[in-house]
């Protein structure tokens, strides 16, 4: 499973759904979840480990609510900040994750034509190769 597989499955169980994949809807539905997959940083080598340890990712996640609200889009993306700081050590599908690390606080982005606003916060995801 890719990374960011992964992260739409963690996100819908937290539960903040509907959830997509390297994909903003342009229309409908207005409120939505995207989980964007860019490069992250330098690969990770180990004592006694040829070649790649772990993979360092860069996941986007991106909130839209309805028109004119502030709140609602601001509390998904703070829900699905604070969850995926947690986490650490653990394994979600096949794939062991070391850490997710916010590399900063929840931010608005825009407000788009139809006046929906966007919110994103990014994360490196250090994780084993898969």
């Amino acid at each position: 499973m890719s990374v960011g597989t992964e992260i739409v499955a963690f996100i819908e169980a937290i539960p903040l759904t509907p959830v997509f994949l390297n994909y903003v809807p342009p229309m409908l539905p207005d409120v939505c979840i995207c989980v964007m997959e860019y490069g992250g940083t330098p690969t990770v080598g180990g004592f006694g480990t040829v070649g790649v340890k772990y993979e360092t990712v860069g996941i986007q996640i991106q909130v839209r609510g309805v028109k004119d609200d502030h709140d609602g889009p601001r509390a998904m993306i703070n829900t699905a900040w604070r969850k995926l700081a947690e986490i650490q050590g653990t394994t979600l599908g096949a794939t062991k994750y070391i850490w997710a690390q916010a590399i900063q606080s929840p931010m608005p982005l825009a407000v788009d034509e139809r006046g929906r606003r966007l919110f994103v916060v990014s994360f490196h995801i250090e994780k084993e190769p898969s």
